[in-house]
């Protein structure tokens, strides 16, 4: 079973799945309980769901920026299986493809995992309007499964949109907090100056909430311009651990001027969790 795309998405007023859960906590009556054709519950009313292609699991989605468009895009959704338990650990591969000229993604998707059954993919570099179907398959054990959604009418992306966003509102602190509140991240350039199109070092340090320096952490980085979207050229990389919840990470290059987003996935002894970092390059 696939779901088709109809272009409608006023209704979700920028809700990520996680923002979801967040209100869920304030207000229980935001939970959706709709039992699908397959069996498998749909829990959010504004998601898009779609049952996996023979029944194992449900996929509730959620796009970034209410759709998706060519350009840089990102979703962020959460897997049930038949008995409603969240689907974590899981194997994931996100793939797309024309459905008129068997034209593919030009790029392999970052995958993100959040913890009890959600997952965030960044970089769907569409390259093309048109029809697309977007899949995305899971491996849990000795079960594999492929769920497809269908967006039949993928535009251009306006170029213009976000250029005029006021700088004042956006946080570029580059001490932040997780946002599962596992981790207090920070860092400071060892590159001088900060130059487009050159490599650029950062000096990283992790800390528990408690204050605890973060040693042996496995991190995984991407960059991203939101306004322009498209990604880094390069893939950013921790090359050095210094002790003390300190990381170098090297191979980070920005490839023009303007706001620019840096978004670690953090794992520490099973632990994982996830921090963004906002900055202006001149």
């Amino acid at each position: 079973m696939f779901y088709t795309y109809t272009g409608n998405r006023n209704r979700l007023q920028n809700l990520s799945i996680a923002g979801i859960l967040v209100l869920l906590l304030m207000s229980p009556s935001i939970l959706y309980s709709d039992a699908t054709e397959s069996g498998i519950t749909k829990h959010y009313e504004h998601s898009l769901f779609a049952t996996t292609a023979t029944g194992i699991y449900g996929v509730e989605l959620l796009i970034v920026g209410h759709t998706l468009s060519t350009g840089n895009n990102v979703i962020e959704f959460i897997i049930h299986d038949r008995d409603d338990r969240d689907v974590s650990d899981a194997e994931i591969g996100v793939t797309a493809e024309m459905v008129d000229d068997n034209h593919h993604l030009v790029n392999k998707p970052i995958i993100l995992e959040w913890g009890e059954g959600l997952y965030r993919v960044e970089d769907i570099l569409l390259d093309k309007p048109g029809h697309w179907k977007l899949n995305i398959s899971i491996r849990k054990g000795e079960n594999k499964d492929i769920a497809t959604f269908d967006f039949p009418d993928i535009k251009e992306r306006d170029i213009n949109a976000g250029k005029n966003t006021s700088t004042a509102t956006i946080d570029t602190s580059t001490t932040q907090i997780s946002k599962k509140n596992l981790f207090i991240v920070s860092y400071a350039y060892e590159t001088d100056p900060v130059l487009v199109g050159n490599y650029v070092k950062l000096k990283l340090r992790v800390m528990s909430t408690t204050e605890r320096p973060i040693d042996d952490a496995w991190i995984k980085i991407s960059g991203d311009m939101p306004a322009h979207g498209h990604g880094m050229p390069t893939q950013p990389e921790v090359t050095e651990e210094l002790g003390n919840g300190y990381y170098i990470i090297d191979g980070i290059k920005y490839s023009m001027p303007g706001h620019w987003t840096i978004s670690m996935q953090i794992t520490s002894q099973g632990q994982k969790d996830n921090v963004t970092f906002n900055l202006f390059v001149k």
